[in-house]
């Protein structure tokens, strides 16, 4: 049960943290709305398109920037309980800082679950409607994506790709041929194709042609797809791992190692998401070891300083980190987490001595 501080803390937190949220949101939506300007006039797509895809790329701009808004949220709220010597009347009624602490997650946690939530169900399907969207006014009806998949004209044929998840690798693609009378004559269906020195290099080949007098079916290990649809024209449809959900993220996983193919990129995003919680809870923890210990008596001002700074730091590791297990084969698991780890490790040790 919350107690009347449990309260009191928690209201402080989640109005500081949904004003900083507010405000990074707001300059990030608008950053991208004017980055979106220079693909205006590409096809249909338009200001209003530009307004919409904008609007559906916010759930995924919240998940990123949510572990740096709980940081700055944190600074300031528990920084105006500080400075209206709230806490310290706290610790005079005899709660200790491990009881502050305490208060501070029952925030923080739930918090951590709400976004870990919104990460693992509203964003993905967010982020699919932005680029159905924007495919169809830039393609003008050239390339049609939904959530069962991406069709795609392709000269005179059809092409069925039912995963873009990178612009540049596509799983279960099929292709419709016609004839000059418009009759179908030829399906081949790809396993996968990937786009290496200008070309599509497939793998797992079925052919099927249709001829008056009956079928003829043959099986290729691996060619070469002729294609004008290159990375450029599907990558406004590709999903990104960090927007697919942790239960997607493990059905690729399994199906590349299935064919022995490198899943690194896909387990770092899936680690990074299921650690969102634990990147939460420890920005909120480095934020009430600042008020504690170095920022006690600094300024709102100083404290909102060195909070940027701290977040960008975190945000700095989490980028080096990612690569770093690719590079020099660190086990994602331990990418994902060490930035956490490290910045809790601090946390912990300053307030300690504080």
């Amino acid at each position: 049960m919350l107690s009347i501080v449990d309260r009191h803390i928690g209201k402080t937190l989640l109005t500081t943290t949904s004003l900083v949220l507010l405000v990074l949101m707001g300059l990030s939506s608008l950053l991208k709305y004017i980055e979106q300007l220079k693909r205006v006039g590409r096809g249909s797509y338009d200001l209003i398109d530009a307004a919409i895809y904008v609007m559906f790329s916010m759930p995924r701009d919240l998940e990123v920037f949510f572990p740096i808004c709980a940081l700055l949220g944190a600074l300031i709220g528990l920084g105006m309980l500080a400075s209206n010597s709230e806490l310290v009347v706290m610790q005079a009624s005899g709660l200790s800082k491990l009881n502050i602490v305490s208060s501070v997650m029952k925030t923080a946690i739930p918090l951590a679950l709400i976004v870990m939530a919104l990460g693992e169900w509203i964003v993905p399907a967010s982020e699919s409607t932005a680029k159905q969207l924007k495919s169809a006014a830039i393609s003008e009806g050239a390339i049609l994506s939904s959530k069962a998949g991406t069709w795609a004209k392709d000269g005179d044929s059809f092409v069925y790709i039912g995963s873009v998840l990178a612009s540049d690798q596509l799983h279960n693609v099929t292709i419709y041929d016609f004839d000059d009378m418009n009759k179908l004559s030829h399906v081949a269906y790809i396993k996968d194709a990937n786009y290496i020195n200008r070309r599509w290099v497939t793998n797992g080949v079925h052919d099927t042609y249709l001829f008056d007098d009956g079928v003829r079916t043959q099986f290729t290990e691996q060619s070469e797809w002729h294609s004008t649809l290159t990375p450029s024209k599907l990558s406004v449809v590709s999903m990104k791992p960090e927007a697919l959900p942790i239960s997607g993220l493990l059905d690729y996983i399994d199906y590349l190692e299935a064919g022995k193919q490198d899943p690194t990129r896909y387990q770092l995003a899936m680690w990074r998401k299921a650690m969102q919680p634990l990147a939460i809870a420890t920005m909120m923890l480095l934020a009430l070891s600042f008020i504690f210990g170095p920022l006690r008596t600094m300024t709102m001002g100083a404290r909102i300083v060195l909070g940027v700074a701290a977040g960008f730091s975190f945000h700095m590791a989490d980028q080096l980190f990612g690569p770093m297990s690719v590079v020099f084969n660190v086990p994602p698991i331990i990418a994902a987490a060490l930035p956490s780890l490290i910045f809790l490790f601090f946390s912990v040790q300053i307030l300690r001595r504080a």
